[in-house]
């Protein structure tokens, strides 16, 4: 067995490839650019852009199974999995194990299992979500096995988007006990127990053909989520919030920090580049150019700097964030240099902490002989890690 796990550089990707190595399995970790943290055991890496069709192929050289956990830009996921499930059925790939999402089925409720149809209305990511499946059965119709995995919301350490973000939130005192507004269910999944599926599932007999969904069983409520995660992490007391403040976050707050975070992360990408500029010419006394992503930031902090400054005197656990800048220029300055843009609170976001929805998934315990980390111990776990 020879194993490629594409996407080797994201959050499963990376997780997979150590503990498949550890495991004594032959495995490349296929990604954009070569990482110390794979050539220092050895793992053998391949550089690839899986939106090329070039890349994919070379890359598929000898390789007998195919684990795609790209995360990208929804084009960029559906170009990518089109290229790898049409090149490994031209390679003679033996199987092939695709990381979707449960946000294939939309904003529905009740329980949905892998038999529940896919839902048409939906997000730009859920719709790729759902063209990526397509092509994975496209290539399951040229005699690869395939298998699909519908993980939940995945958190743990190293977890960016349901673990550190939700933490820094907590802290901040912008979530906590959300009343009525958070009585939806969280359905949460340990980024261990789908690292774990992946493995089982690449000489499970039974696997091939099969969807899988990914969620701890008896999920909790997000009210109780929130507040079990505030006390672990010390970020107590914990507060019940008014109704006004998600309004506040989600209608108000969220549309300039959700653009101020994206220009932010634009800035630090083209500042390495202009450093890296810089160094390679080594030019006496020069400066960074400003970069398009550092005026536009700044000009989007004057704009909304006293809009949210006069909403937060409201409501001081949102404003203290925010206490050390002082005036439009000041907040301009400190995002240009890099300080962490605070986390919007979406109205999708706030959407979901209402939602009454279970992903069942006895499916993997019986066919992949799955176990699932218990809640208290995954929560002390990731608590442990991003405690302060």
């Amino acid at each position: 067995m020879k194993v490629l796990v594409v996407g080797a550089a994201g959050f499963v990707g990376q997780r997979l490839v150590r503990q498949l190595h550890a495991a004594g399995i032959e495995v490349i970790a296929g990604l954009r650019r070569p990482s110390p943290a794979f050539a220092a055991p050895g793992i053998e890496q391949r550089v690839m852009d899986a939106a090329k069709r070039e890349d994919v192929a070379a890359a598929l050289a000898g390789v007998t199974h195919v684990v795609n956990a790209v995360m990208a830009a929804p084009e960029v996921m559906v170009a990518a999995t089109r290229n790898l499930a049409e090149e490994a059925a031209k390679a003679g790939v033996k199987r092939f194990i695709h990381l979707s999402s449960i946000a294939v089925y939309g904003d529905a409720c009740g329980v949905l299992d892998e038999e529940t149809p896919l839902n048409p209305v939906n997000t730009p990511y859920g719709l790729a979500k759902i063209t990526c499946e397509t092509w994975v059965s496209k290539a399951a119709a040229q005699g690869v096995e395939t298998v699909i995995f519908r993980p939940a919301l995945i958190y743990g350490p190293g977890s960016e988007l349901w673990s550190a973000r939700i933490a820094r939130l907590l802290y901040a005192r912008r979530l906590g006990d959300l009343g009525a507004a958070g009585d939806g269910l969280c359905n949460l999944v340990h980024i261990g127990d789908v690292v774990n599926a992946i493995h089982a599932a690449l000489d499970a007999p039974g696997a091939a053909g099969q969807v899988f969904n990914l969620a701890q069983p008896n999920p909790p409520s997000w009210n109780r989520y929130l507040m079990d995660y505030a006390h672990a992490l010390g970020a107590t007391p914990v507060h019940r919030l008014p109704g006004w403040q998600m309004k506040l976050e989600g209608r108000l707050l969220a549309p300039p920090l959700k653009v101020m975070e994206i220009l932010e992360r634009f800035q630090r990408r083209l500042s390495r580049l202009n450093a890296l500029s810089l160094c390679l010419n080594a030019i006496p006394d020069a400066k960074p150019v400003p970069t398009f992503a550092g005026i536009a930031l700044e000009h989007v902090a004057q704009k909304w700097a006293p809009v949210l400054r006069n909403n937060m005197r409201k409501n001081k656990t949102i404003e203290h964030e925010f206490d050390s800048v002082k005036t439009r220029h000041a907040l301009a300055q400190k995002l240009k240099i890099g300080i962490t843009v605070p986390a919007p609170v979406t109205p999708s976001l706030i959407r979901l902490f209402s939602q009454d929805v279970h992903y069942p998934s006895a499916k993997a315990e019986r066919v992949l002989g799955l176990r699932w980390t218990g809640y208290e111990t995954g929560l002390a776990e990731t608590a442990a890690f991003y405690k302060t």
